[in-house]
């Protein structure tokens, strides 16, 4: 884990508003997980484990499907990208540069998916396409529902 600042910014953008208060807060913990190059394993044990271990102590499947259904609502944001290298899942912050300055970058420890190992020989300054899997849903939705007294049938 390290040690990284949260610019003003991140509040105020609307891509971030656009997102559950459970996916703004996995988003941050990422931030943290990640290497210098904003890619970590998209491993969900490895995850929950350094970003969340109280709450999955307390509460394994609870925390276990709040942090998966925010990582999925975080990817079909545009705000992380999942893929795979050389048998590896993995996950990238998007907007990596704009959301952290890294003042002494190691190299990454995984490729980013353009195949980079240092952030500063990237091409990626914005979403990358083409997830690595649909997002999944949890539980079914209620649908639509009719207003009580509405039923013209």
């Amino acid at each position: 884990m390290r040690i990284r600042s949260t610019k003003p910014e991140f509040w105020r953008s609307e891509r971030i508003a656009s997102v559950s208060w459970d996916a703004r807060l996995v988003l941050k913990g990422l931030e943290s997980y990640v290497d210098d190059n904003g890619v970590g394993k998209d491993d969900m044990a490895l995850i929950i484990g350094d970003l969340f271990q109280r709450d999955l102590i307390r509460e394994p499947s609870r925390t276990f499907a709040r942090v998966s259904e925010a990582i999925s609502e975080l990817q079909n944001a545009g705000l992380v990208h999942r893929y795979a290298s050389d048998h590896t899942d993995l996950l990238f912050v998007s907007f990596w540069e704009s959301v952290q300055r890294v003042d002494k970058p190691q190299a990454g420890r995984f490729p980013r998916p353009d195949g980079t190992f240092n952030y500063k020989d990237s091409i990626i300054r914005e979403p990358v396409a083409n997830p690595r899997e649909p997002s999944r849903t949890f539980a079914p939705g209620t649908g639509e529902q009719g207003n009580r007294g509405t039923d013209t049938t």
